[in-house]
């Protein structure tokens, strides 16, 4: 897996954004890189039906961790991408963007196969000053092959459904809030049906911060990596704190 000049942030979602409860905010201090002086976040809050109480809840966490530039895009429509320049002007300047939660299905619909995701790609490729994050389905979309959901079939037994990523992480697919919805058997069933790839579960509170080759977890909760063994996977824990060269 190639590495990248700037840092990439996937987190499980739920991560904590209240300042003011005597939890850590790891998952959100990492979008900060400390050599920075007075850095601007962008978030993206297309995935979310209310991307207000988003707004509410980081313009309360993030100015204390050092963030007082702080924007939101809430890109509604494929049309406004095209025709808004200022949406790639304002990743342009960005030192920070991260994704909120919400629908990773209508997050792709909307920016998937456009020139902002293009522009994410290209700067975390290259600039070392850049982080990129995403927190549940904003950490999703950032595989090639996306877990868009689940449906109940008739006998009761849920299908899953995939759908087309970033592809920020060509081979890994992603999914979140992951021991607190026991959602091991959702990819493990993804890596049946795509043997080729790896993995990646991430629990709530829980992120994990790439750099380079360097794969490092954060936060209150576990990362779960997976790769298939012939016919069954196999998995390896991550604890907060732990590294992983990769």
């Amino acid at each position: 897996m190639p590495g990248f000049a700037g840092r990439l942030i996937l987190a499980g979602g739920s991560e904590n954004r209240d300042p003011h409860n005597g939890q850590p905010l790891d998952v959100l201090r990492a979008l900060r890189q400390e050599n920075l002086v007075d850095p601007l976040i962008e978030i993206i809050t297309t995935a979310s039906s209310e991307p207000w109480a988003y707004e509410r809840q980081y313009q309360a966490a993030l100015p204390a961790l050092g963030f007082d530039r702080i924007g939101f895009m809430h890109v509604e429509t494929k049309e406004q991408v095209e025709k808004n320049g200022s949406f790639y002007t304002r990743l342009e300047k960005a030192d920070a963007v991260f994704f909120s939660g919400g629908d990773q299905a209508k997050l792709g619909r909307i920016l998937g196969d456009t020139k902002l995701v293009d522009l994410l790609k290209a700067r975390l490729h290259n600039d070392n000053n850049f982080t990129l994050g995403g927190t549940s389905a904003g950490a999703m979309i950032m595989a090639g092959t996306m877990i868009a959901g689940e449906t109940q079939t008739g006998d009761n037994a849920p299908a899953l459904n995939t759908g087309q990523g970033f592809a920020i992480l060509k081979d890994i697919i992603i999914d979140s809030h992951f021991a607190q919805r026991n959602r091991h058997w959702r990819l493990e069933h993804a890596l049946r049906l795509y043997p080729r790839l790896s993995g990646l579960g991430l629990d709530e509170d829980t992120g994990l911060v790439i750099t380079g080759n360097q794969w490092r977890c954060i936060g209150s909760g576990k990362a779960w990596l997976y790769t298939m063994d012939e016919t069954a996977p196999r998995m390896h824990v991550m604890a907060p704190g732990e590294t992983l060269l990769r």
